[in-house]
């Protein structure tokens, strides 16, 4: 008997590679009904539904090519037709590899909006990157994703990129011993229509720039480090530079990317354990000009 796993994940037509553990949920409200008197529910019924995927990355720096339509946020709009593609590979029974035939099977969703939703890197390991996607419907019935059993084996990419951590400076201070760094982008983006099953759009998270709209993205890099000396400042910039590195592991200098948090908010959340560690945060903050959040590659 064959298997089915999600192992490619296409966004506009275009195969992302180095992907990690991608995930579909239906996200679906229900409204159960017992008549009086009766001990089992009578009538269930979905009322509500806010598909979504979310999905890992390692190849950081295409992702943040293709993440491109926004000057504030690191995002995409889905194209209406492609859009976003989940495929679940058959394997072949006889042995490793995937059946050659249109067996295959794909959730897609055409309307929508990808968001780079988070950064982690620890030593050890490489920068991964979390990406949640918002699926709309046409008209608030209409379900916006689709199912295919019948889905033909994709060209399947290969990812050749890896990023480890070069540099990190908090607040001017370079921070040293880093046992753990992450940067969260939180977006307030769901549907507030209950007249509506599915999505039809979603508030455009922009940071402060729309008069009246507050805070509706929330951008925050964390460290955590074993070296305890050296004092931070209450507010400023925190700055980490990713390398690349090659197939023995050597940071390739010339291929960087650059996350930068500004107008932060600085503190040392907390102190604790055996060996001694602290965790320091940056809160990006705009400012009415500034990017709270600039991801650069080089």
């Amino acid at each position: 008997m064959s298997a089915f796993a999600f192992e490619v994940v296409q966004l506009n037509g275009s195969s992302l590679t180095g992907i990690r553990s991608p995930n579909y949920q239906r996200r679906e409200q229900y409204a159960p009904v017992a008549t009086d008197g009766t001990l089992h529910q009578t009538s269930n019924a979905v009322i509500r539904a806010a598909p979504m995927a979310s999905f890992q990355t390692i190849a950081v720096r295409a992702l943040i090519t293709a993440l491109n339509d926004s000057s504030d946020l690191y995002m995409k709009a889905l194209n209406g037709s492609t859009g976003l593609r989940m495929i679940g590979l058959q394997t072949a029974p006889a042995g490793p590899g995937y059946l050659a035939t249109s067996s295959h099977a794909s959730h897609t969703a055409a309307n929508g909006q990808v968001y780079l939703s988070g950064l982690s890197w620890s030593p050890g390991d490489v920068l991964v990157a979390d990406v949640d996607a918002y699926f709309l419907s046409t008209d608030g019935t209409t379900d916006p994703v689709s199912f295919s059993a019948a889905t033909a084996l994709p060209t399947l990419s290969v990812n050749t990129e890896q990023l480890v951590m070069s540099s990190l400076v908090i607040g001017g201070l370079t921070i040293t011993k880093i046992t753990n760094w992450n940067l969260s982008i939180v977006h307030q983006c769901e549907n507030n229509d209950d007249a509506i099953c599915f999505s039809t759009g979603l508030p455009f998270p922009t940071l402060l720039r729309q008069a009246g709209v507050g805070g509706q993205t929330e951008i925050v890099m964390t460290c955590d480090t074993l070296d305890l000396n050296g004092s931070i400042t209450t507010s400023g910039t925190g700055v980490a530079v990713f390398k690349t590195v090659n197939a023995l592991g050597v940071g390739v200098s010339s291929n960087t990317t650059t996350v930068t948090v500004n107008g932060g908010l600085i503190r040392t959340e907390e102190v604790q354990g055996k060996p001694g560690t602290r965790r320091i945060s940056v809160r990006g903050t705009y400012n009415g000009t500034n990017l709270p959040l600039v991801i650069a590659n080089a």
